[in-house]
């Protein structure tokens, strides 16, 4: 999948259009990639039927005043004027109708500031049928840009659910089951953030560096990127925040990823452990817990409760694997990753006393509990 066929910068490309299909004049922050997103935008517009449009780099043109650069670049020497301003633009019957994205404007900003307010303001006076359109295209916008045209800002342009499409698509075609694919998957869009280029290294990454990708992250110091708002909120590139030696961010995006995936999982698991052992378990409710409340049904007993009541009756293997799932449980609960050696071992030893359990093992098997269903 293409940066630009994701649901945000899609959005924020369409958003452009109808900006100035209705205004005639508008600067939009580009996202970090101006050529990309003229050819984009260009598309998007000529889609509309409403014209053509045409790209213009103003690196070409630098250091003429804008309306004579747009002249230049849009009309042919014979029907050029002598003096070119906003208003002769936006009065050429050449250009009725036409439209045009630029782009590279930058250090030069101040001077197609003036210009882009006199456009705006004498394309509303003009007698033309369909005067020209003009989009400006900027890296990151101005700090004060003018206040009488529209301004998109690229800001909301990524969101989670463009990091996990990318993501997804990255992934495709790579042989793991559900649950892992779908843990390295929510480890990578918590590392990545809006950083897609990330993305595609961590892709390739073994799972155990995904586990702990402090000291990959800090060798990759030379692409350490600015922060930029993700998700709702600015985000600090995990290159970074490696790079300036800040663990607990790292620690506490490999978290998030877990907690995504891993804390579902050992609900579902507690529950099929609660399933096979219903009977044992009933036997010994109601529980009155250490915090007041009293459990009356087996449903509502975590993995420490389920172990200690069935203590006379698990044997050993079933009892360690409990208990690391309750030290898993109690990892995420507070806020830290878990190691992922340990949560191997976890999945290999569910696996094995569920594959015991849908064999129909007799209950004197270590995968049964003793006197169980």
């Amino acid at each position: 999948m293409r940066f630009w066929e994701l649901p945000g910068p899609a959005g924020h490309v369409n958003a452009a259009v109808d900006a100035l299909i209705s205004e005639g004049c508008v600067l939009i922050e580009s996202g970090g990639d101006p050529k990309g997103f003229a050819t984009v935008f260009a598309a998007a517009y000529e889609r509309r039927d409403i014209g053509t449009l045409t790209i213009v780099d103003l690196a070409d043109v630098l250091g003429l005043p804008p309306a004579e650069a747009l002249m230049r670049r849009l009309l042919p020497r014979e029907t050029r004027v002598a003096v070119a301003t906003a208003r002769t633009l936006c009065q050429s019957v050449e250009l009725e109708g036409e439209a045009v994205v630029l782009h590279g404007a930058g250090g030069h900003w101040q001077s197609w500031d003036i210009f882009m307010r006199a456009f705006a303001r004498d394309r509303l006076r003009t007698g033309s049928v369909a005067p020209l359109r003009v989009a400006v295209l900027m890296d990151e916008l101005p700090a004060r840009p003018g206040g009488d045209y529209p301004v998109l800002t690229a800001a909301p342009l990524l969101g989670r659910i463009d990091t996990a499409l990318y993501v997804a698509q990255a992934m495709r075609g790579r042989g793991r089951g559900a649950f892992d694919l779908a843990l390295i998957e929510a480890l990578i869009i918590e590392l990545t953030g809006w950083n897609l280029p990330l993305a595609d290294a961590l892709v390739r990454l073994p799972e155990h560096t995904l586990f702990a990708p402090f000291d990959w992250l800090r060798e990759q110091q030379a692409a350490a990127v600015p922060m930029r708002e993700w998700d709702g909120a600015p985000f600090r590139c995990s290159v970074a925040a490696a790079t300036a030696n800040d663990r607990r961010t790292i620690a506490r995006r490999v978290w998030k990823g877990q907690l995504h995936t891993v804390f579902p999982w050992l609900e579902e698991v507690r529950l099929q452990v609660v399933d096979a052992y219903a009977n044992p378990l009933l036997r010994n409710l109601p529980l009155q817990t250490p915090y007041g409340t009293t459990i009356t049904v087996p449903e509502d007993l975590e993995f420490g409760a389920i172990t200690h009541l069935l203590r006379n009756q698990l044997d050993r293997p079933v009892r360690a694997m409990l208990e690391r799932m309750a030290e898993v449980r109690n990892c995420l609960a507070h806020r830290e990753p878990v190691d992922g050696t340990k949560l191997k071992a976890v999945q290999s030893e569910f696996e094995t006393w569920r594959s015991g359990t849908a064999a129909g093992r007799s209950p004197g098997s270590q995968w049964r509990a003793k006197g169980g269903r």
